[in-house]
């Protein structure tokens, strides 16, 4: 199963993502990580770069995911 580093969260649907919340997490979904992202808080400018990891099963359905900030 391939593990796949995502540079944005754009780059995964947020009904995708949000699936894989085990209960309503607001800090976790994606309307909110995609927010911080979108306003240049999360950005390479504020010296945090996006680095989310995405496991995906053979069929590309994504399994787990890891919000995740390089900075």
């Amino acid at each position: 199963m391939p593990l796949h580093s995502l540079d944005s969260l754009h780059l995964i649907t947020p009904a995708a993502w949000d699936a894989l919340l085990p209960e309503p997490q607001p800090f976790l979904r994606h309307a909110f990580l995609s927010a911080l992202e979108d306003s240049g808080s999360l950005a390479a400018d504020s010296g945090w770069r996006p680095a989310h990891r995405v496991l995906y099963d053979a069929h590309g359905q994504a399994l787990a995911a890891l919000p995740a900030y390089i900075k």
